[in-house]
């Protein structure tokens, strides 16, 4: 079975083998219908926890991303970017996963202060960037005038082949891949 409420055994083996990791345990850090859907609860709950596996289930697709980092807010400065060995993807339905990249690359990390506001960019942006313009990316904690209205929930933004899109998140999860 699969410690994922996200994705299927089959769909998670195929994101583990695709990291390159040898992983020896997989602790469930974070889900957002138990722990709450805001930026701050997930900071909460995943602290300073590096080699770290995001899914995001929106529509009824998969979305997500392996980083070898900690995704720590700045303390001082409104945002953060950084280098980091990151992996994206995504799944419709019970299909195994598609990846923006063939393996685990080094891919653009952007991370906003917690009480940071943008009305353009996301809490949380991975992808690849040349000189500012990002190619393809996975947004999580976007700005919408509807979800920042509610007070809950998280808006996705991705971008794959040149489509952007924004969709509302139903369930978030982190997932610390402990490494032998």
């Amino acid at each position: 079975p699969s410690p994922s409420v996200i994705a299927s055994a089959s769909q998670l083996m195929a994101v583990l083998q695709k990291t390159g990791k040898q992983i020896a345990d997989i602790e469930p850090l974070y889900e957002a219908s138990v722990h709450g859907f805001a930026y701050t609860d997930m900071h909460d709950c995943v602290g300073d926890a590096s080699c770290l596996l995001f899914l995001v289930r929106a529509n009824g697709d998969a979305h997500g991303f392996f980083i070898d980092a900690s995704l720590l807010p700045p303390p001082l400065d409104h945002l953060k970017q950084y280098a980091a060995d990151v992996l994206i993807f995504k799944a419709s339905g019970a299909s195994q996963p598609t990846f923006q990249s063939p393996s685990v690359t080094s891919q653009c990390v952007t991370v906003l202060k917690a009480d940071a506001t943008s009305p353009l960019r996301a809490k949380v942006v991975l992808g690849q960037c040349h000189v500012e313009k990002w190619e393809g990316f996975l947004g999580l904690w976007a700005p919408s005038p509807s979800v920042l209205a509610a007070g809950v929930g998280c808006m996705v933004r991705v971008r794959w082949e040149g489509a952007v899109r924004s969709i509302p998140a139903d369930e978030i999860e982190v997932l610390r891949l402990v490494v032998s």
